[in-house]
């Protein structure tokens, strides 16, 4: 009966799979898209990418493509749309989801004097399948940086942010209801660059701190005549973290140039990372 599924929705296991999902909803809303900082001036560009991490017991990986096509270049400004697709995985006391995303956007970039400025806007929509629940979450993710060149070290500051709605959600015997997450953080730190030959690197170290979204929250109903709504909480994180960055470039030809480059971001419960190799065509 609904009474019994409603009863039984109050047990230990089912509690766990209620803050299992909100970790998934969170997820989502965490971007993949700084490699379009590193390619806003490209003309044509494309990349597999692979990301994971963990918060306290809770993992993710992923992997997938990412592309874009500049379509306006001129010498401080340029502007480009982009798109991707990725498949991902969680797990959690033994609990695992599966999913899949796919967003696209628009990026641009303005040079003024010794300052460059980048951002991105962008819409993705993850479908996501945990412990016998399917729900779709609608994301709007954007950024903005700004780099200043002050020769050997060039200092930055980032924003990143993402508003993630989704609708009812039947876990059986309750419905986790209609649900909205808002996700913001700021990036401070630097980068150093050199050139060997044709080779060009750089290496960055930042602090990212969390300005909202460390603890998605949640209302789940029961399935029964009168019930009230329950708040379930995610997991909760830390409001610092720091990160490490690297990359390099290389030409193959006049108009073809590969690249690599790696991210890694940490604190006492969290560990994260994100890696891409991909190449870029200057037509």
């Amino acid at each position: 009966s609904s009474s019994a599924g409603a009863n039984s929705w109050g047990s230990s296991s089912n509690k766990l799979t209620q803050v299992f999902i909100a970790n998934t909803i969170r997820q989502a809303a965490i971007s993949d898209n700084s490699p379009l900082y590193s390619n806003v001036r490209e003309k044509v560009w494309v990349l597999p990418q692979a990301s994971g991490g963990s918060l306290g017991d809770f993992g993710n990986t992923a992997a997938g493509v990412k592309g874009g096509w500049t379509f306006v270049e001129r010498d401080n400004f340029s502007a480009g749309v982009f798109a991707g697709f990725a498949s991902r995985s969680y797990k959690q006391d033994g609990k695992k989801a599966s999913g899949g995303d796919m967003d696209f956007g628009f990026y641009g970039s303005y040079g003024l004097q010794k300052v460059d400025l980048a951002g991105f806007v962008g819409y993705g929509l993850q479908s996501v399948k945990a412990s016998g629940v399917e729900f779709d979450a609608n994301v709007i993710k954007f950024g903005a940086r700004a780099e200043y060149d002050a020769g050997s070290v060039s200092p930055f500051v980032g924003l990143e942010g993402a508003m993630l709605d989704t609708g009812d959600v039947d876990l059986g015997g309750a419905t986790l209801e209609a649900a909205s997450y808002t996700r913001l953080s700021s990036q401070l730190g630097a980068k150093i660059g050199r050139q060997v030959g044709k080779l060009s690197w750089y290496g960055k170290a930042y602090i990212d701190l969390l300005l909202a979204g460390a603890k998605p929250e949640y209302s789940v109903k029961p399935d029964v005549e009168g019930a009230k709504s329950v708040s379930v909480d995610g997991t909760a994180e830390s409001l610092a973290s720091f990160g490490l960055g690297g990359g390099a470039r290389l030409p193959v030809s006049g108009v073809v140039d590969v690249f690599a480059e790696v991210d890694i971001k940490l604190n006492a419960d969290f560990f994260g990372y994100q890696t891409n190799v991909g190449a870029s065509f200057k037509f």
